[in-house]
């Protein structure tokens, strides 16, 4: 097993890249890809990034020759003024001229049947480190100086986690920022295991559960998979109106003894209450806060909405809005210490600033780092009660 001391030594080691050398390998690596001339590339995947890409793109003068989609019934529309093709299409009218990049966050899958078709593909984040500071994206995927100046909080994150498994994460996550080298990332787990880890804690009927980022109902559904014996409470939060919408649908088709006990709620959940905030509807994870947005949704505070209540699992995937999440729960948090499962691929520091945010709210939680996805994406930070954790440091 790794040692703590060459745990140690790795990070050290990382953190003494040089950020300019390494954005420079990989700026080696996009040209030997994109080839001479100007940029011309085909996205697969017409999902919420895709699309958002495309856009991007596109008011930058590089409109996306195509789209592939893997599903027929997409193939032969037009997304974001771009055809969308299948695979094989796509090969035979732009293989030779065009750099394809998988925009669905499974890159791993995707890019091995790029590969496969045996055209130029490189992954997402490859391609964005090119254009930092021209696009607007997730800030996890921004180029390798995001890291430097912020190796004291690193270190101290890192004393933070429980056991070898999230320091390993922790450490191949940050050498992988710094080198957008995909073999410094441990394997992922299974996305079906997202929040609700059997070897970390179990859940029981006295559970009450609050999701904040509840979407369509997605973690109610494995939450209930979960708790066969039954649960005290479900709270799910959520600010987009269509989202919200198939939340009440998929809670009001429940069993009424099931249903009884979940409540949908309309928010923006953060650290500001009695006031409305700018919220960007998409319809999809990806709705957000957004100030100059033209849609109001009423705010909230944890400390405020739970204050008669007593939870025991607390959720945050907020789009970022996590840390004012967290400021805004904290007396929740200090008076009944419930598990925590936080999102920390919104932003570049979250990866550290977060469970250090949580340390300094109430410091004898233990701490634990998985992930459900390739590179960055579903990557979560749990704080358990020692009395909960399953395992021990």
């Amino acid at each position: 097993m790794t040692s703590w001391k060459n745990q140690n030594d790795r990070l050290e080691e990382i953190l003494q890249l040089s950020a300019a050398s390494c954005f420079a390998n990989v700026h080696s690596r996009f040209l030997d890809a994109a080839g001479n001339g100007s940029l011309r590339m085909v996205f697969l995947g017409t999902g919420f990034t895709g699309r958002t890409l495309a856009r991007s793109f596109s008011e930058l003068g590089m409109q996306p020759l195509a789209f592939i989609d893997n599903n027929p019934a997409l193939q032969g529309t037009r997304v974001e003024g771009c055809p969308v093709l299948s695979a094989a299409k796509a090969v035979a009218s732009f293989g030779e001229q065009a750099l394809f990049i998988p925009t669905v966050h499974t890159n791993g899958l995707a890019l091995a049947q790029l590969q496969g078709l045996g055209v130029r593909a490189i992954p997402l984040a490859e391609l964005l480190w090119q254009y930092t500071g021209h696009l607007s994206y997730y800030p996890t995927l921004s180029s390798p100086e995001a890291t430097a100046g912020h190796e004291s909080r690193i270190r101290q994150a890192m004393g933070l986690w429980s056991d070898q498994v999230s320091r390993e994460e922790f450490i191949g996550q940050l050498r992988w920022r710094r080198t957008l080298d995909r073999s410094s990332l441990p394997s992922h787990l299974p996305a079906r295991d997202i929040y609700f880890p059997k070897d970390l804690m179990d859940l029981s009927r006295e559970e009450f559960f609050v999701d904040c980022g509840a979407f369509d109902g997605d973690s109610l559904r494995a939450f209930l998979a979960r708790v066969p014996d039954g649960f005290r409470a479900f709270w799910g939060i959520e600010a987009d109106s269509r989202n919200f919408s198939k939340l009440e649908a998929f809670i009001n088709a429940l069993p009424a003894s099931t249903s009884s006990r979940c409540k949908a709620l309309r928010f923006v959940v953060g650290n500001r209450a009695g006031e409305t905030v700018g919220f960007t509807e998409t319809g999809t994870w990806g709705s957000t806060v957004l100030a100059s947005a033209d849609k109001k949704v009423p705010a909230v505070r944890l400390d405020d909405l739970l204050r008669d209540v007593t939870p025991t699992f607390i959720k945050m995937d907020v789009e970022g809005s996590e840390p004012d999440v967290l400021d805004g729960a904290r007396k929740i948090i200090q008076r009944h210490r419930p598990v925590l499962a936080i999102c920390l691929y919104h932003r570049h520091e979250d990866l550290w600033e977060l469970p250090l945010k949580i340390r300094d709210i109430y410091p004898d939680y233990r701490f634990f780092l998985r992930r459900y996805s390739d590179e960055c994406w579903e990557q979560v930070c749990y704080a358990i009660p020692a009395e909960r954790c399953k395992m021990v440091k």
